[in-house]
């Protein structure tokens, strides 16, 4: 998981790889994260019931103990990430090398 982009203060992620594991360890890791879902009234991440929107390519907003973050899987009229990260130019910013 690439968490590499801010919108609007928050954190988004972009899966590189929607393979059950993949999921499985993102679903493990937002309870571990203590995450709630802003979206249905604060309530706590539920890794056992909530993972299914995630397995079923969901997109999912939640908070953490470290800040928001957005978890997008799919987004309309965006490429896969793998041909995003084909036709991705690698460069620099700040002298730190970035995909672009």
């Amino acid at each position: 998981m690439r968490a590499d982009e801010r919108h609007q203060g928050r954190r988004q992620a972009t899966l590189s790889e929607f393979d059950p594991e993949n999921l499985g360890r993102l679903t493990e890791a937002l309870g571990a994260l203590e995450s709630t879902l802003p979206t249905v009234g604060d309530r706590p991440f539920n890794p056992a019931t909530d993972a299914g929107v995630i397995h079923r390519d969901g997109n999912v907003t939640v908070s953490t103990l470290f800040g928001a973050l957005d978890v997008v899987q799919k987004a309309q009229g965006v490429p896969s990430y793998p041909q995003l990260a084909e036709d991705a130019i690698e460069t620099e910013l700040l002298g730190i090398p970035v995909s672009a």
